[in-house]
């Protein structure tokens, strides 16, 4: 089994579920809203149906209570109609009805039943709802434990009328019912079939990260230029391979800054081993008299005091190498620090805010930089002075210009070893210029190289 079978099925999975909840949420959602729109325009149907009749059948006793033409040998007969006709044309109306309602009530303006067809109850309950509604209204009772609706139309005309037509609400409850047993049966097999195809789907989708997870793979430490493949479209895996690449490029680089500082370390350590180990086996090799002796031992104390110095330099590349932030906490004279490091007759007072240890070390670099990279026709001079809220300290040698590999913009070494002691001074003297919120200045001066410690001065 492939060692990224497992967890890719997993995903797979959570992924599935994942869409399975949503689609779900969303389909429940939308069977519900489906299912109340259908009750409602069902009602709303049965509304108007019952609207329709109710009108015709208002129209139907209008017609039915009109007067005869008028003829003056019948006007006793006349007014008999006019008295009459409401309720006859209305009784006549119902009782040759055949619309959709199945109970129809007809009203008179003062409430009395003029006219009806259907059950007593259905009698009371029309005229319960012509007693409380001023208008045309709606409502739903029941009848004898069934469900009806009832709808009221009045017509203000005189003489007023009104007409309330009842129906029967159970097929709109059977639609109802058959509507979520509908829903009850397929909705479960809908989920199913969406949750199979997103999990086979599911597979071309994250075929990418099946890909980026080979690529990893293939990545090795011995190919510092390796990098995941990223393609044009711009999405979210491609983002991610983006941070990857970025990610093998620090590690890249922190790599090469570790093989620079392993070949500075060896680089440093190995003169003065050497001179141990020959000055001893020189002692050893033969009779030798005390101050023969003496001598030999001399010599090997100050090899040892020279390796203690590269590995204390080594230490402060480490440190460099490490971005650490030390505390700046001491008012430290910067004149008397360069007094203790070089024999010189005077200085002008400068006080700065640092790290007393530190500055020393940085004068010292200074000096033995320039010591390294001159000459032996010209001193190696070293001055002090303001630049406004600033003090800057120089060193100045003779010699030919830096190269540009022995200039590092930030803390890091050359990846070779040419070079390697110039390189590995001016990365721990541009870290304590920083960490001293001051700059490392190199500069071509009277035909010489000029490097300059700027550091801000120390508040009054």
């Amino acid at each position: 089994m492939p060692a990224g079978w497992v967890p890719g099925r997993r995903l797979r999975l959570r992924l599935t579920i994942w869409f399975g909840v949503a689609f779900i949420g969303g389909l429940l959602l939308v069977d519900a809203g489906v299912a109340a729109w259908l009750h409602l325009r069902e009602r709303r149907a049965m509304d108007r149906a019952l609207a329709v009749d109710a009108r015709a059948l208002l129209e139907a006793v209008r017609d039915a209570a009109s007067p005869p033409p008028a003829s003056g040998d019948h006007t006793d007969e006349r007014a008999e109609t006019a008295d009459v006709a409401p309720r006859r044309a209305a009784q006549a109306a119902v009782a040759q009805w055949h619309g959709a309602a199945r109970d129809v009530i007809l009203l008179g303006g003062d409430g009395t039943v003029l006219a009806a067809r259907g059950p007593a109850r259905a009698v009371v309950a029309a005229a319960a709802l012509a007693a409380r509604a001023t208008g045309d209204s709606t409502a739903d009772t029941l009848l004898g434990g069934l469900p009806v609706r009832l709808t009221l139309v009045r017509d203000a005309r005189p003489p007023a009328l009104a007409v309330v037509t009842i129906a029967d609400r159970a097929p709109l409850a059977r639609h109802a019912r058959q509507l979520r047993e509908w829903l009850f049966v397929s909705t479960p097999l809908v989920c199913v079939t969406a949750m199979a195809a997103g999990y086979f789907l599911s597979r071309r989708a994250l075929r990418p990260i099946v890909r980026l997870g080979h690529a990893l793979d293939d990545v090795s430490l011995d190919d510092p230029a390796a990098r995941l493949p990223v393609r044009d479209a711009d999405d979210e895996l491609d983002a991610l391979a983006a941070r990857i690449n970025a990610l093998l490029a620090r590690l890249s680089e922190t790599r090469a800054r570790n093989r620079s500082f392993l070949l500075a370390a060896a680089h440093r350590v190995k003169t003065p081993l050497t001179l141990i180990q020959g000055e001893a086996a020189l002692a050893l090799g033969g009779a030798r008299t005390t101050g023969e002796y003496r001598v030999a031992l001399h010599r090997v104390v100050a090899a040892g005091r020279q390796l203690g110095h590269a590995v204390e330099e080594l230490f402060l590349r480490a440190r460099a190498d490490a971005g650490e932030r030390p505390a700046l906490t001491e008012a430290v004279e910067l004149d008397g620090v360069a007094l203790e490091a070089l024999d010189v007759a005077t200085l002008d007072p400068v006080t700065v805010t640092g790290d007393h240890a530190l500055l020393r070390d940085a004068v010292l670099e200074l000096l033995e930089n320039g010591c390294r990279h001159g000459t032996a026709t010209a001193p190696v001079r070293l001055t002090l002075a303001h630049e406004g809220a600033c003090a800057r300290l120089t060193v100045w040698s003779a010699g030919p210009p830096f190269a540009e590999a022995a200039l590092p913009t930030r803390a890091t070494g050359a990846d070779d070893a040419d070079g390697i002691d110039g390189a590995h001074g001016l990365v721990i003297l541009r870290w304590i210029a920083g960490a001293h919120r001051g700059a490392l200045e190199v500069a071509r001066a009277q035909e010489g190289n000029a490097v300059s410690l700027v550091l801000p001065l120390a508040p009054e």
